[in-house]
This record gives C-alpha cells, sequence and structure tokens, in this order.
C-alpha cells in the first residue's frame, strides 16, 4: 500500500507560512511609531536611539575643530547657523573666537548623543562692550562633541574664527600667563597693572579660604573693568565679574568668589569695559567685603601717580 506523503507536506508548508506571517506583522508593529522613545533637543532635531538622523547637526555641513589652529567660520545667511566638531583633549576644553566680519557670536556645545552640555554662551567683541572671546566646558577626554555657532543678531552674517585647546591662552601663548604680564598680588595689599586700550592684565594670587573678595582701587584710571578668574590648571572659577566706581551709589568696586581651594593659586584675567580706555588698574583681594585701606608702603604700582578719573 502507498503512503501520500503530499497531504502531510502541504500541511507542514501551510503552518510555516502562517508562522512567517505572523513573524513579519509582529516586526512591522515594532518598527513603526516610536514618537515615545524620541527626547527633544533645544537648537533643533531630536534624540532618537533608533539613528542618528534626528540629530540637530545630522543635515548640516559639519566643520572639523584643530586643537590650537584657527579653523575658519562663515555665517552666510540671516538666521543661518554653522556646525562644528571636535574631540576632547583635556577635561577642561577651551574655545576660543576670533572675530572678523562677524563679532558677535551665540554657542552651544551638544555631546555626541545630542545631549546639551552647559549652557548657551555668548562671544564678542564690541566697542562700547568690550569683548568675550573664549569660552570653557568640561568634557570627557576622547569624546567627541558637536557645537552650534550663529550670529547673535539674526540679521548678521559674516566670518570669523575658531579653534580649541586646554587653557584660556590663545594659540602660540603658554597657559600659566608668561612672568612678564602676571603680576602677584599679596592679600590685603594693593598692586597696580597697566591696561593698554583694547589690552589684557594678569594677576595671580594664593587663596587662603574659600571665599575671596577681589577690589577694585577708586583711584584707578581704569574704573570701570571685567574681571574673570581661572584656576592654576587655566579652568574658570565663576562668572565673569563687573568692577566700576562712578562715584554714585550704585558702584560695585568689588565682587566675590565663594568656591576657592585654600593654598590654591588662582588667576585674574583684567580687562576695560571700555576697549579704548587705556591706564592703571589696582586691585587687592582679602576675605572682606569692605576694601583694604591703601597705607603707605601697601601699594605697588607700574606709575609714579594715578590720576582720579572722571564720570563717563
Amino acid at each position: 500500500m502507498k503512503i501520500d506523503t503530499r497531504s502531510g507536506f502541504s500541511s507542514r508548508f501551510i503552518f510555516l507560512s502562517l508562522i512567517l506571517i505572523v513573524f513579519c506583522a509582529l516586526c512591522a508593529a515594532c518598527g513603526g511609531d516610536d514618537e515615545g522613545g524620541s527626547s527633544s533637543i533645544p537648537g533643533g532635531g531630536s534624540s532618537d536611539s533608533g539613528g542618528d538622523s534626528s540629530l540637530p547637526w545630522a543635515s548640516a555641513s559639519v566643520t572639523e575643530l584643530s586643537f590650537n589652529t584657527w579653523v575658519n567660520g562663515n555665517i552666510t545667511a540671516a538666521g543661518g547657523t554653522q556646525w562644528f566638531r571636535f574631540t576632547a583633549t583635556a577635561a577642561t576644553q577651551h574655545i576660543h573666537f576670533k572675530p572678523s566680519t562677524l563679532s558677535d557670536v551665540l554657542l552651544q556645545v551638544y555631546a555626541g548623543t545630542g545631549a546639551v552640555v552647559g549652557d548657551e554662551e555668548n562671544l564678542f567683541d564690541d566697542e562700547e562692550y568690550g569683548s568675550q572671546l573664549v569660552m570653557a566646558r568640561t568634557l570627557e577626554i576622547g569624546q567627541t562633541y558637536y557645537m552650534r555657532v550663529w550670529a547673535y543678531d539674526d540679521s548678521d552674517v559674516g566670518a570669523y574664527q575658531m579653534t580649541i585647546n586646554g587653557s584660556p591662552m590663545l594659540p602660540g601663548e603658554t597657559w600659566p600667563p608668561a612672568n612678564s604680564i602676571t603680576t602677584e598680588l599679596t592679600e590685603g595689599e594693593w598692586l597696580g597693572g597697566h591696561l593698554n586700550a583694547g589690552g589684557v592684565w594678569w594677576f595671580k594670587f594664593t587663596a587662603t579660604a574659600a571665599t575671596h573678595y577681589i577690589h577694585l582701587y577708586e583711584d584707578s584710571s581704569v574704573y570701570d573693568i571685567y574681571v574673570q578668574m581661572f584656576t592654576g590648571s587655566g579652568a574658570l572659577e565663576g562668572e565673569i565679574e563687573n568692577l566700576f566706581i562712578y562715584y554714585v551709589p550704585e558702584d560695585e568696586p568689588s565682587a566675590r568668589w565663594t568656591s576657592l581651594v585654600s593654598g590654591g593659586t588662582y588667576y585674574l584675567r583684567v580687562w576695560a569695559y571700555y576697549t579704548d580706555d587705556a591706564g592703571t588698574v589696582m586691585l587687592s583681594y582679602n576675605k572682606s567685603a569692605t576694601a583694604p585701606s591703601l597705607s603707605p608702603g601697601k601699594a605697588r604700582m607700574p606709575q609714579s601717580s594715578l590720576k582720579r578719573p572722571g564720570k563717563k
């Protein structure tokens, strides 16, 4: 007697086909709507673990930043954005801006995942408001980061340059600042430095407590300044402070830093609020909101005399 095997084969074929159809249907359902897995990224786009196409720079032309080498940038259209990419080479990475026909920009750093790293920053060079040309971020060495750059004023266009390194100094300069431009403060005493128009003067001091005040002397011939503090390694410490004396109740001749390490070395970058100002600036530091008195033998000045400023 013959055994008909065709009916058994047919049943198995139909069974396997049904399994395949069900499997394909399940795959289609999994690859469908996944809005729940996306997260918004400030600056455009979204972060999606399903792929990189939703990252804010995915469809942009990205320029590679080089360590200690200026790279050209150019915003060619009003409201335009430019993207840069770099690999962190230090735990504290400094990003430098060199203005050209575009002198006022905003920057935002992103991790490779699309996550925002730190706050949005404004770098600029302005005849009236002075300049801020460097920013710092605490990053993970060896990781890739992206940076979005756009004009502060949406209608502005123009060229500029960017670079990165491990210190607040420009390419070709060394950190800490060379002794020829660094003057060490003694706690409770006044020390003067000379600012050229558009220039920068560096001071250095050793913290003896967690909280210190930096004071601007009332008879400094440059009496409206910015002060930016750095740690001995070149990391930014606190915010940029504006010290000024116009002989009015609103004067702010002192600023306070509250997270210092006793025994640590700190550097102060000082520049004039108005870029055309030049002359002597005198600083002191102590642990009090009250500035030390200027007693005989307690002041060192690069000039023989100081002129009392008039009001602007």
